[in-house]
């Protein structure tokens, strides 16, 4: 299975929310999870990637990966994870968004 990468400053904001919640829950018992956001009372609302967060005994250690740094798993529906393998989540202007690897690389040549 081919997962979408995330880039730099998408693991630094995941990292960024998980941290806030710290108080509330053992944050090392969980894992981030890329979600796909569907519900919203707006008729033009756009489906767009958001963060939760699996407990991390509950997921497959296959499922769980790591992009610098940061654990995350992906929790998107089949069709949106086989639509989005071949791209990147990014955060820009407090927004989650995928980018097509090779777009995300012209834009960012020094990304790894």
């Amino acid at each position: 299975m081919t997962f979408p990468g995330v880039s730099k400053a998408a693991a630094a904001a995941i990292a960024s929310i998980m941290e806030r919640h710290a108080e509330e829950v053992e944050i090392s018992d969980y894992v981030p999870a890329i979600c796909w956001a569907y519900d919203s009372p707006e008729p033009e609302c756009i489906p767009v990637p958001c963060i939760g967060a699996h407990v991390r005994a509950k997921i497959p250690p296959h499922l769980i990966l790591n992009y610098h740094g940061l654990d995350v798993v992906f929790d998107l529906p089949g069709d949106v994870l086989m639509q989005h393998r071949n791209s990147v989540l990014d955060f820009v202007d407090g927004r989650f968004f995928f980018r097509e690897k090779g777009l995300f690389r012209l834009f960012n040549p020094d990304a790894d």
